[in-house]
């Protein structure tokens, strides 16, 4: 498990964990974003700029989740 700090306006901090468990579910929601506005969405070149960068944003945590689901 990898442990942050998150900084609040207060100035105050909270532990977060970043488990599989938490990158798979917010993978999921990504997932469904990205179909979402690919489905809606009627101008084709902003819809995929849209998943490209999406892609390529949660691309470092699916990463995370490979090695944190890894079997020795």
């Amino acid at each position: 498990m990898i442990n942050n700090l998150i900084d609040y306006e207060d100035g105050g901090e909270e532990p977060a964990s970043l488990t599989a468990n938490t990158i798979y579910a917010r993978k999921e929601f990504s997932n469904k974003s990205e179909i979402h506005f690919l489905k809606i969405d009627t101008n084709s070149g902003r819809s995929l700029k849209f998943q490209k960068e999406l892609r390529s944003c949660i691309s470092g945590y699916r990463d995370v989740h490979k090695q944190l689901t890894k079997r020795p």
